[in-house]
C-alpha cells in the first residue's frame, strides 16, 4: 500500500475558490452520449458557468433554483484545448490505446521469444518515435486553425454550445 500523502492544511483549503452556485437555466442536451441536461449555474456577478448533468430523472423546472458548490476553473478546457483537439484527439488516442493493448497482449510474448527483450524494446522505441512524429505533424496543422477557434470561443465562452 502506498504511503499516505501529507494532510492538507486549512491554508491549502482556503486558497480554493469554492462558491455556492444557483441553477438558473436547464436545457436539453441532445448531442450528449448519455441523456443529459445543459445546466447554467450562476456563480456571482452576472457570471454563468455551463455544465452538463446526467440527472434527467428530474424535470428541468425542478432543478431551477437549486443550490450547489461550484469551483470555477482557473483554466477551463475550452481555453486550454480548442474544440477540434478535444473532439478528435481523445477518440483517436482511445482507439490507438485499445489497438495497442490488443496487439500487445498477443504479439509481445511471441516477439520476445523471437527477437529477445532488446528487440522488443527497440520496436517499442520505434513506435514511440512514430507517435512523436505524428503528434508533431498534427500540432502544426492545429496551430493554423487556432485563430479561428479562439475567436469563436471568446464570443460564446459562457454560453452553451
Amino acid at each position: 500500500m502506498p504511503a499516505l500523502k501529507p494532510q492538507a492544511s486549512y491554508d491549502d483549503f482556503a486558497r480554493l475558490d469554492i462558491r455556492i452556485g444557483k441553477v438558473v437555466d436547464v436545457q436539453p442536451f441532445p448531442r450528449a452520449r448519455n441523456p443529459s441536461y445543459k445546466v447554467g449555474v450562476e456563480i456571482g456577478a452576472d457570471r454563468i458557468m455551463w455544465s452538463s448533468a446526467q440527472i434527467t430523472n428530474y424535470a428541468p423546472a425542478a432543478l431551477l433554483g437549486s443550490l450547489g458548490l461550484q469551483e470555477p476553473f482557473s483554466n477551463p478546457s475550452w481555453f486550454l484545448f480548442p474544440t477540434a483537439i478535444r473532439a478528435s484527439a481523445s477518440g483517436f488516442a482511445a482507439a490507438c490505446a485499445k489497438v495497442g493493448a490488443t496487439f500487445g497482449t498477443f504479439l509481445v510474448p511471441q516477439l520476445q521469444e523471437t527477437w529477445g527483450l532488446t528487440g522488443v524494446l527497440a520496436l517499442m522505441a520505434f513506435v514511440s518515435v512514430g507517435g512523436l512524429v505524428t503528434t508533431a505533424a498534427f500540432a502544426y496543422s492545429v496551430d493554423k486553425e487556432d485563430e479561428l477557434e479562439e475567436s469563436e470561443t471568446v464570443k460564446g465562452a459562457h454560453q452553451p454550445a
